[in-house]
């Protein structure tokens, strides 16, 4: 659609594919999803670290093909609160096989810091401009 409207062509090396990805064209906001639901420590702790250099870099790609003004880029981690607010280990029937303590915090606040919308579980739809 981008491409579409507006001629956008991807200038980076990489193509991304974000897990989902709203343009509201009443608000002229476009808002990235990266999901991870997470059940279990893993390396996906690392991982939403690199959450906020592809939000500067989605936004780059729109501020180099794009006259004024710029489109903006809202960047949404998505979360499920089992397990990075509960700790929850589930089995398949999403029943409670371990409990863990977690504690988040730190990498939610720097994620913030940085622009970066975090929700569980839902999307809130007031912030997407569809309530």
């Amino acid at each position: 659609m981008l491409k579409q409207l507006y001629g956008f062509q991807n200038i980076h090396h990489k193509t991304w594919k974000p897990d989902e990805a709203f343009f509201n064209l009443d608000k002229r906001t476009i808002f990235i999803v990266e999901k991870k639901y997470q059940n279990g420590s893993g390396s996906v702790d690392e991982k939403i670290f690199g959450f906020n250099a592809k939000r500067v870099l989605y936004q780059e790609l729109f501020n180099k093909q794009m006259e004024e003004p710029v489109i903006p880029i809202e960047f949404i981690a998505m979360f499920n609160s089992s397990w990075w607010l509960d700790g929850e280990t589930l089995d398949k029937d999403k029943k409670v096989i371990k409990k863990t303590r977690v504690d988040y915090h730190d990498y939610f606040s720097s994620l913030r810091n940085n622009g970066v919308r975090i929700m569980f579980d839902d999307y809130e739809d007031w912030y997407l401009g569809l309530d």
